[in-house]
């Protein structure tokens, strides 16, 4: 009896860690996909500007929601 526990537990807990890593995974996706693709397909080509990998695309978006956050979000004033 006090196995299937243990096992029930397990399971809960990589099931988890599961939805948790997949949740990230589609956030990251979601979130880098746009820029890298508008980039790499438009920016690029016209202006004569090297490509991005996509994890290129992720750090540099990173990067600037770092150094910039306010840019992303519009606040009420008054």
């Amino acid at each position: 009896m006090k196995q299937v526990t243990i096992m029930n537990k397990i399971t809960t807990n990589l099931s988890a860690w599961g939805i948790i890593i997949l949740i990230s995974v589609f956030a990251v996706l979601i979130f880098t996909t746009p820029t890298w693709y508008i980039w790499n397909n438009i920016v690029a080509g016209k202006f004569d500007l090297p490509t991005l990998t996509f994890s290129e695309a992720f750090w540099i978006l990173l990067m600037i929601r770092f150094i910039l956050p306010n840019a992303a979000v519009k606040q009420n004033k008054g």
